[in-house]
C-alpha cells in the first residue's frame, strides 16, 4: 500500500475503512433520509445503501435503525458521527495546508448565495465591497441552502449567504440582517386599502406560498406560521419562483406570501405588497468554516460585520 492508500483507508478484520465511507455516512446521519442524502451526494440510493452496509460490517455494529417511522442513528451511529466529523475536517484542513504551502492564494472570494438571500440588500453589499476593495474578485455561486454546508466543507465556496443557519458541526453562522414576510396582492384587492394586514386575516384567504427554499425545514417553518393562524389554510399553490407567484396572483388564484426582499425585485404596477402585523422576520445568515481565520476571508467577515451593524 502506498502513502496515499494508507491515508485513505484503515484496516479492520472485516474490510478496509475508506474516507468515502465516512463521508457518505455523515451525510446520511445529517439527513436521516436515504433519498435526500443520495441526492446531496449526487449518487443513487443503491450505492449509498451498499456503502452503509459495508461500513456496518466493518465496525460490526448496526449504525441506523430503519422503520416505517423513518431512519434514526443507533448509539453506535451517534458515536461514529461524533468521531467522523473531526476526521473529515482534519483531512480537508490537511489538503488546504498543502495547497496553501505550494501556491499563492489569489485575491478571490467564492460566495454561495441562496434565492432568499439574493435581494437588493445583498446586491448593495457586494457592490459596496467591490467599490471599496477593487483588488478582490468576487465569484458568486447560486445554491440551495441545503447544499451550502457540503460546498463549504468541500472548499467549493468560502462563505455563503443563506436563510437557514442552525447549529452545524464544523460550520459557523453569523446573522447579518433580516427580511420580512409580506403579502402580494392584485392592485384592486381590498387589502390595498390597509397599511398593514393582520396575519390571521391574511391566512384566512386563498394562499399562493412562495417556497423560497426547496428544503423541508424551511417549508415546515413557514407552514407552522400559517397553521398557527389558521389550522385549515386554503393553500392553492406552492411555487418556487417569483415569476410563478406573480402569475398566480394576477390570475386571481389567491394572495401571495413571499418576502420583502424578493418582491422588491418583482414590483409591478398591477401588483401591490403589504406588510403583515405582527411583522414576521426571517434572518439571513453568513456561513463559513469553523477554522482559524486569516487573510482575505477574515477581512471579508470583519468588513461584513462592520457594514451590517452600522
Amino acid at each position: 500500500m502506498n502513502g496515499t492508500d494508507a491515508a485513505k483507508t484503515t484496516s479492520s478484520g472485516t474490510g478496509k475503512l475508506e474516507l468515502k465511507h465516512l463521508e457518505r455516512f455523515v451525510m446520511l446521519a445529517q439527513e436521516l433520509h436515504f433519498s435526500r442524502a443520495a441526492d446531496r451526494l449526487d449518487i443513487s440510493q443503491s450505492p449509498l445503501s451498499r456503502v452503509i452496509q459495508r461500513l456496518e460490517r466493518i465496525v460490526q455494529r448496526r449504525l441506523f435503525d430503519r422503520s416505517n417511522q423513518g431512519t434514526q442513528l443507533t448509539v453506535a451511529g451517534q458515536v461514529l458521527l461524533r468521531r467522523s466529523v473531526p476526521i473529515l475536517d482534519a483531512v480537508a484542513q490537511a489538503l488546504r495546508d498543502v495547497l496553501a504551502a505550494t501556491s499563492a492564494a489569489p485575491d478571490r472570494l467564492r460566495i454561495g448565495i441562496s434565492v432568499p438571500a439574493a435581494t437588493p440588500k445583498l446586491a448593495a453589499l457586494l457592490a459596496r465591497h467591490r467599490a471599496e476593495k477593487p483588488d478582490v474578485s468576487l465569484h458568486l455561486m447560486e445554491l440551495p441552502s441545503s447544499d451550502h454546508l457540503r460546498a463549504l466543507r468541500a472548499e467549493e465556496i468560502d462563505v455563503a449567504f443563506a436563510i437557514e443557519g442552525g447549529p452545524t458541526p464544523s460550520i459557523k453562522t453569523q446573522a447579518v440582517w433580516t427580511d420580512t414576510l409580506v403579502l402580494v396582492v392584485p392592485a384592486q384587492h381590498a387589502f390595498t386599502e390597509l397599511d398593514e394586514i393582520p396575519f390571521g386575516t391574511a391566512m384566512a384567504e386563498p394562499l399562493i406560498v412562495h417556497d423560497l427554499e426547496n428544503t423541508e425545514s424551511f417549508r415546515a417553518r413557514i407552514d407552522r406560521m400559517i397553521h398557527a393562524a389558521n389550522p385549515n389554510p386554503d393553500i392553492r399553490a406552492r411555487v418556487s419562483s417569483l415569476a410563478s407567484l406573480l402569475t398566480c396572483v394576477r390570475a386571481g388564484m389567491g394572495i401571495g406570501l413571499s418576502t420583502a426582499g424578493q418582491t422588491v425585485v418583482g414590483k409591478r404596477v398591477d401588483i401591490v405588497t403589504r406588510p403583515l402585523q405582527p411583522m414576521v422576520s426571517l434572518a439571513i445568515y453568513l456561513l463559513y468554516r469553523d477554522e482559524p481565520l486569516a487573510g482575505l476571508l477574515s477581512q471579508f467577515l470583519e468588513w461584513v460585520k462592520l457594514v451590517t451593524s452600522g
